[in-house]
């Protein structure tokens, strides 16, 4: 179904409106004999004040499709009535349309870009994996969320000889933004789509090759939220293609959301034997005191908490996951219980690697911490991104797959693991010490409250 049929069979607009010339939407799409005329609807006017108003909805998705004239409950059938207005549209039915047929719109951004440009491009995610990277605890860099975006350009067109050899590279970004914490493993609703940002090619790159990729780098003039949602890439090239002066091609990608990647200094905790105890607890020390003299020795398990030290993270493709250096971010120390975290926008999967790290005492302890401190080995992974928005079908057997009828929305939303009181996706590194070396605690089993040190063995001395 295309969109003007769309929009024509499910939609009112000010000419369909109080008219019977149209087969749809008729009386049997929509909710008008169930309504519960004594309740009308609570909604909010443009002024800031309330009104109370009964809407007409759309039976399979429940969206308002006009507000009703309360005349029109003496109009049912069997009664009937003189000819008036009985439907009218207002600012509610406004938005529940827009929340269809613009992400919708946008859902048909691919098949309208072939259709009217024959010259297209291919988008895939930077030279490093990732097309930005926004971390909040970094003071001296990028405040607000995501500042620049990096990606891979290639001249797809199917027609040869088209070469993109000399033009303006420009960069769309559309999206919404959660309306709460869109980090948990729900649905969370989203603003309309907020105005696009538009940013040119930041080191006058002209030309997109055919027979290869080129990077091309964008720097945002306004911040894209880490609660965005709904994220949609569109490439624009406009110039010299072939022989022709003045032509446009675009390209479009669909990319992850904001997915967090957290690093959890774990070592509050220590795995003992498959049983989590509190690091430096009177337990851990009695466990790991095999010679039972009352204290821990230097040769003995180091159950004692610990600082994480000079930590490198690098992203790279998830093809192969490549080890720092270079680093994209480095965390000089982390206290146990600690985590930090940064947000990364990626393709399906991003790869990541992290460094050797090392652990030290701290002070509560470092008066009886006399073992030897090694440090955790370097790793390489491939981490999935979050995908959170509405999908749109039209077709019965697309909804039906789904238990809906057409035309009908899916929102997408990512599963999160609740770990130690704080959702963290997927792309999550924790940092811990066991004894023996082959023992296994499950992290569903640890506590989310951080362990009680108790009097410090160090501040009595």
């Amino acid at each position: 179904m295309g969109l003007a049929e769309y929009t024509n069979a499910y939609f009112f607009s000010e000419d369909t409106l109080n008219t019977n010339e149209y087969p749809h939407p008729n009386p049997s799409d929509t909710d008008i004999l169930s309504i519960d005329w004594k309740n009308p609807e609570l909604v909010d006017k443009q002024d800031g004040k309330k009104d109370l108003k009964i809407y007409l909805h759309h039976g399979s998705t429940n969206r308002r499709l006009a507000t009703i004239s309360y005349f029109l409950h003496d109009c049912l059938p069997p009664r009937s009535c003189w000819d008036y207005s009985l439907y009218f549209l207002d600012d509610a039915v406004y938005r529940d349309s827009a929340s269809l047929l613009i992400p919708r719109a946008v859902g048909y951004c691919t098949a309208l870009l072939d259709y009217f440009f024959r010259d297209t491009i291919e988008i895939t995610a930077g030279s490093e994996g990732i097309y930005s990277l926004y971390n909040p605890n970094d003071l001296a860099g990028d405040s607000g969320g995501f500042r620049t975006i990096t990606l891979m350009a290639r001249n797809s067109s199917a027609y040869a000889g088209e070469v993109m050899s000399d033009g303006k590279i420009e960069l769309i970004v559309k999206y919404r933004v959660a309306r709460s914490d869109p980090f948990v493993s729900a649905y969370v609703p989203a603003s309309e789509p907020l105005p696009n940002i538009i940013a040119p090619e930041k080191y006058g790159v002209r030309s997109i090759p055919s027979n290869g990729f080129v990077e091309l780098a964008f720097d945002l003039p306004g911040a894209l939220p880490k609660e965005a949602t709904d994220l949609y890439l569109q490439l624009v090239y406009k110039g010299t293609i072939g022989v022709e002066k003045d032509e446009v091609a675009m390209g479009f990608k669909d990319i992850s959301e904001p997915t967090p990647y957290d690093i959890f200094n774990n070592m509050d905790w220590v795995c003992m034997s498959g049983a989590w105890l509190p690091a430096g607890s009177p337990g851990a020390m009695s466990l790991a005191d095999a010679n039972e003299n009352g204290a821990v020795d230097a040769d003995e398990w180091d159950v004692f908490p610990h600082r994480l030290n000079n930590l490198d993270v690098r992203y790279s493709p998830s093809s192969a996951p490549l080890s720092p250096p270079p680093a994209h971010f480095s965390i000089a120390g982390l206290e146990p219980g600690q985590s930090y975290r940064v947000f990364v926008l990626g393709d399906a999967y991003f790869g990541s690697g992290v460094s050797l790290s090392s652990n030290s005492p701290i002070a509560s302890f470092g008066c009886i911490d006399q073992s030897w401190h090694s440090g955790f080995p370097g790793s390489t992974r491939a981490y999935p991104s979050v995908k959170r928005q509405t999908e749109w079908y039209s077709t019965p057997e697309e909804c039906a797959s789904y238990g809906l009828s057409p035309p009908c929305e899916v929102p997408r939303w990512p599963r999160f693991l609740t770990w130690r009181g704080k959702d963290g996706y997927w792309a999550l590194r924790v940092h811990y010490l066991r004894f023996p070396y082959d023992s296994v605690c499950s992290l569903d089993t640890l506590s989310s409250t951080p362990p009680d040190p108790g009097q410090s063995p160090c501040a009595v001395q």
